[in-house]
């Protein structure tokens, strides 16, 4: 599928029978659907062709729970969240979102933690390389030591992620969001029309107020997201020497501090 060759309404369109495709033979709620229609198609205009595949095997390699009645659903605080399988690059990934009545919220979180899987799809176990000294499974920015165990960049991998969810949602509303009357669809219609310019809904929002200037300078964020999504921990080391100065380890290092303490004022 070549975004030139599309219009919006048919990049929706062809979007829905892909994703059909993907999650074929899966118990999937009719009411999440029309959410994963919609957030394929904003992560492909906002990736591009060139990371379609990746794209598509997320949504064809993870489970998706839209529940209240899960128990483990009903105990999380957060309106969503994702589980990744340690072991594989494949199958057992998993999307939990709480059901709303609210579809800015659920929309919101539907992006937020497919995007997270994005960025872990490539690359995910790596060998011990300069960024970390020995092996280990990436998820998104985040790393964890296989022998050790050790985490590192927890907040600054939601931090990555929140800003890029933010980016997508503003895309979706500023060229699909015009089209919603043109969609075959009657369901994406219904969301668009219940849901508009998506506030804020981030648990990180005081962490990238204090953050946010490094997200300001185009050219470092447009290298950033193919670096993530490519699983180039190196990279962004070099990406942030070569726009900052400084070592990713350093920002990720202060990024840590700061989310740290914000969680302990709460």
């Amino acid at each position: 599928m070549n975004r030139k060759n599309y219009t919006i309404s048919e990049i929706v369109d062809r979007s829905e029978d892909i994703v059909n495709m993907a999650l074929k033979e899966k118990n999937i709620s009719k009411e999440l659907l029309p959410y994963l229609y919609i957030s394929f198609a904003s992560f492909y205009m906002y990736y591009g062709s060139e990371y379609l595949n990746t794209i598509y095997s997320v949504y064809k390699d993870s489970s998706f729970l839209f529940s209240k009645s899960s128990n483990v659903l009903t105990n999380y605080m957060a309106p969503s969240f994702f589980e990744i399988d340690d072991i594989r690059d494949t199958i057992k990934d998993k999307v939990l979102i709480k059901e709303s009545k609210d579809s800015n919220l659920v929309l919101h979180s539907t992006i937020h933690e497919i995007n997270h899987l994005i960025n872990s799809k490539r690359n995910r176990l790596s060998m011990k390389n300069s960024y970390f000294n020995e092996d280990f499974i990436r998820i998104g920015a985040q790393v964890r030591g296989i022998k050790s165990g050790t985490i590192n960049n927890f907040y600054i991998n939601e931090l990555f992620n929140s800003y890029e969810a933010e980016d997508i949602e503003k895309m979706m509303y500023r060229f699909i969001y015009p089209h919603k009357d043109e969609f075959k669809n009657s369901q994406v219609k219904k969301v668009f029309n219940e849901t508009g310019p998506i506030s804020r809904f981030s648990s990180y929002q005081k962490l990238q107020t204090r953050t946010n200037y490094i997200f300001k300078y185009k050219p470092f964020y447009s290298r950033l997201k193919h670096n993530l999504i490519n699983g180039d921990l190196e990279g962004i080391d070099t990406l942030f020497k070569d726009s900052f100065g400084y070592s990713f380890r350093s920002y990720a290092s202060r990024v840590e501090s700061i989310g740290k303490a914000f969680v302990k004022k709460k």
